[in-house]
């Protein structure tokens, strides 16, 4: 129909219309609607009316929801990543966590401590790769960076899922990759698992604090409890070694924490090696003999004019290699472990905790070290930023350098035995330098070298000196 039609009619009907009902229409009074929507209310608000209040909650409503929509929308647009199923951790000195998914895929490897960060780097990307294969990089890695070298490493090992027989699995085979790593060489190593749940926020914040796992914190804690005169943030600076020398060490019963330490401890006191004493001029008597001349009036062809005989005491078989950790084995520790350079690593004598201490430089960092020469264990290491080692040039750059300058202190001294007690390089931008002391026999040497070319600056020799005899007799350079 038209238009036009259209308009056409309803004119018509609109004029046929009764006029009197329209009036009436018009002239009636209508009562206000006042239980009906504001918007179709027939008076003007009062004062008290909050008129305003009904726009502005459709107004909030409707923001409410476009925030919805929108945070929803970017939800879904991000790509969703792997579930972490399970956490495995792996403790040695570092504290290391391994996510891994429900198809026992690795998903990534972190570590509370940044000086950790090499090792993570050097496994490079192990996303989606077996828990099984990241474990055999880890090793080798661990091995090549010195913090598995001695003859028995000890490596906590634990994982958390939600099912325990998943978690007991896959925690057997990390056990048995670690123990087949090693199956063919003379080291031994000590795997202690542990079942570890995460019980509360404090654990995770602790953890965090002290810059170690939460799995290496409950191990520190049961330690604490059989050892309460160390404090928990003394034990958490320990390697997993040093706790379980610790407490080899003590007399408290360890099958609390792995039922195999008993036995190790008392392996050891049956095979403990005599201590060797040290021999005195106190030691060596004189005796008297009797002279031929006194016997027959001849005199002999062998006769001394001297009637007395110098004896000494019967000793011990004195061992014939070093009995304590060798300054130069003591450096390759340091140098496994951290790479770099040594800056400097000085012997403290002690009878029950004889100490390398010093320092070593790489780019970027400086770790502060104590390694212990009898047990082999680290007592201290620190690593900081620093950016001593790009300020050294070419200077010092090799690590054989002081290998080689302790060598030429060797040489020159005559003596094979002698024992380079503190070697330090004194980096100088016109002349870097090797100092130091090296003891033999009743001889100490006072050394400074050129480090460019290792000639000798000042080659000291003072004798009637004890300290070799007394501090560093079971001790060598190499």
């Amino acid at each position: 129909m038209r238009e036009k039609e259209i308009i056409e009619r309803l004119n018509t009907s609109l004029n046929q219309a009764n006029t009197d009902l329209l009036v009436k229409i018009k002239n009636e009074e209508h009562r206000p609607m006042k239980n009906h929507d504001w918007i179709t209310q027939q008076h003007l608000p009062q004062k008290n009316e909050r008129t305003w209040f009904r726009p502005l909650l459709s107004f909030g409503l409707s923001l409410v929801a476009l925030v919805f929509v929108y945070v929803g929308f970017n939800q879904l647009s991000k790509p969703v990543g792997p579930l972490v199923d399970s956490l495995v951790y792996v403790d040695v000195n570092p504290s290391l966590l391994i996510k891994v998914d429900k198809d026992e895929k690795v998903i990534e490897i972190v570590s509370q401590k940044s000086s950790d960060k090499a090792i993570i780097d050097a496994l490079g990307d192990v996303k989606s790769k077996t828990i099984d294969d990241v474990m055999q990089l880890l090793i080798d890695e661990l091995v090549n960076q010195g913090y598995l070298n001695e003859k028995m490493p000890t490596v906590l090992v634990s994982v958390m899922n939600g099912n325990q027989d998943i978690a007991n699995r896959q925690m057997k085979a990390i056990d048995r990759i670690i123990e087949g790593y090693f199956s063919e060489s003379e080291t031994n190593p000590l795997i202690v698992n542990q079942r570890f749940e995460r019980t509360s926020d404090d654990i995770v914040k602790q953890a965090e604090t002290l810059q170690i796992s939460e799995s290496k914190l409950m191990f520190v804690k049961r330690v604490h409890e059989l050892i309460p005169s160390l404090n928990i943030e003394e034990l958490a600076k320990m390697s997993m070694n040093e706790m379980i020398e610790l407490l080899l060490d003590s007399e408290v019963d360890l099958d609390s924490i792995d039922s195999r330490l008993n036995s190790i401890r008392l392996d050891r006191e049956q095979n403990k090696e005599p201590e060797i004493p040290i021999i005195d001029d106190e030691d060596i008597i004189e005796i008297p003999i009797v002279d031929d001349d006194d016997i027959d009036g001849d005199d002999d062809i062998d006769d001394n004019d001297d009637d007395t005989e110098v004896i000494e005491k019967p000793q011990p078989n004195l061992p014939t290699t070093p009995m304590y950790l060798s300054l130069q084995s003591a450096r390759n520790m340091v140098t496994n472990r951290f790479g770099g350079v040594i800056q400097k690593i000085e012997y403290h004598y002690d009878d029950n905790n004889p100490l390398y201490k010093g320092e070593a430089l790489k780019e970027g960092f400086k770790v502060v070290f104590e390694l212990n020469a009898r047990t082999k264990t680290w007592g201290k290491w620190s690593v900081d930023d620093d950016s001593q080692y790009t300020e050294y040039g070419s200077r010092y750059r090799s690590s054989n350098l002081m290998d080689q300058a302790v060598n030429s202190v060797i040489s020159r001294s005559g003596q094979s035995t002698t024992f380079i007690q503190k070697i330090e390089f004194d980096w100088d931008e016109t002349k870097p330098m090797f100092k130091g002391e090296a003891f033999y026999l009743d001889t100490k040497i006072v050394f400074e070298m050129d480090a460019t070319n290792l000639s000798f600056e000042k080659f000291d020799v003072s004798t009637g000196d004890s300290t070799y005899q007394i501090q560093y007799r079971y001790v060598r350079s190499r």
